[in-house]
C-alpha cells in the first residue's frame, strides 16, 4: 500500500493493520530505500492512531531462488 493512501485505510475503528511487504514493490523495481521509507511512513501513521501493525512478507515467484 502506498503510504499516501494509509489515512483512508485507517478510517473507522481499526485495531490491527496487516501490512504485506515486498511483492508489488519488488516487481516494480523500486529501490530498497524507497520501500523502507514507504513502510516507515505507513507504520508511523498507524502507530499514531494506536493501531497495531502486523508485518507479513510475500515474495513473487520471480524473486525466489
Amino acid at each position: 500500500m502506498d503510504w499516501r493512501r494509509i489515512d483512508w485505510a485507517l478510517e473507522g475503528d481499526v485495531k490491527i493493520l496487516i501490512l504485506e511487504l515486498g511483492a508489488n514493490d519488488i516487481l516494480r523495481g523500486q529501490s530498497i530505500k524507497l520501500m523502507k521509507d514507504n513502510l516507515s511512513q505507513i507504520i508511523e501513521k498507524a502507530k499514531a492512531r494506536n493501531v497495531q501493525v502486523l508485518c507479513a512478507v510475500s515474495m513473487p515467484d520471480q524473486c525466489r531462488p
